[in-house]
């Protein structure tokens, strides 16, 4: 009946997970929003609000320890080309080795130690001065980022240029993407962007914004699941 003897460890933390409410990531980040007004679930993530051009949020990310996760600040420009959840401009909160152990704490103990961790840290006060495409610049230029040679990090420099009006820089930073060597297919994809975006720029400025719109609408749909 019993997979370990009456009275051993293993029994007491079976019957700990029976009486207390035990931890997942999805439960943790929506307990977490119920503290902070500016804060939203969408999807897995605990989002910072609102959300207009830049993500900023929390996430989990699962290790192959069981029940132990990592915990990420994601930062990522929405007006991008690819439909993915991209990790490039995030970092991970705390030392290589700080884990959220879910398999083993109640859910208020593991709300009130990420709480804790992201204050102590300053990481929400970071994210809050995310605000716009400027200090995105600003946060990959003090990152070492070796992006004159990552086509898809000179289209994110790009195309911030472009909504703070710097027409002329994003045609540049465009150009000099053309130079870097196609290493992988999906890069294909974005070369044939990059060219439509240079015709764009000289012959139809307006459809660069629609463009770069269009491609924040989707991006919101694909990674939240809405376009809110």
């Amino acid at each position: 009946r019993y997979p370990f003897p009456r009275g051993s460890v293993g029994t007491e933390k079976i019957k700990r997970k029976r009486l207390i409410k035990m931890a997942t990531p999805n439960s943790v980040i929506r307990a977490i929003a119920k503290r902070y007004p500016d804060m939203a679930v969408l999807k897995s993530l605990l989002v910072l609000k609102p959300v207009n051009h830049i993500l900023r949020a929390f996430s989990f990310e699962r290790t192959s320890y069981k029940g132990k996760y990592y915990l990420w600040k994601v930062i990522m420009p929405l007006y991008r080309q690819r439909p993915i959840l991209a990790l490039n401009y995030s970092v991970r909160i705390g030392t290589g080795d700080y884990l959220f152990d879910l398999g083993i704490q109640s859910l208020k103990e593991v709300v009130g130690e990420v709480i804790s961790t992201i204050e102590n840290s300053e990481s929400l006060k970071f994210l809050k001065e995310i605000n716009a495409p400027q200090d995105f610049l600003m946060l990959v230029n003090s990152m070492n980022i070796d992006f004159k040679n990552n086509r898809a990090t000179l289209m994110d420099v790009a195309c911030s240029h472009w909504l703070m009006g710097n027409t002329k820089e994003c045609e540049l930073i465009l150009r000099e993407s053309t130079n870097v060597p196609v290493v992988y297919k999906y890069e294909n994809e974005l070369v044939k962007e990059i060219n439509e975006l240079l015709e764009e720029i000289e012959h139809s400025p307006s459809s660069v914004s629609n463009r770069l719109a269009s491609w924040e609408n989707r991006n919101k749909i694909h990674i939240f699941g809405t376009s809110a």
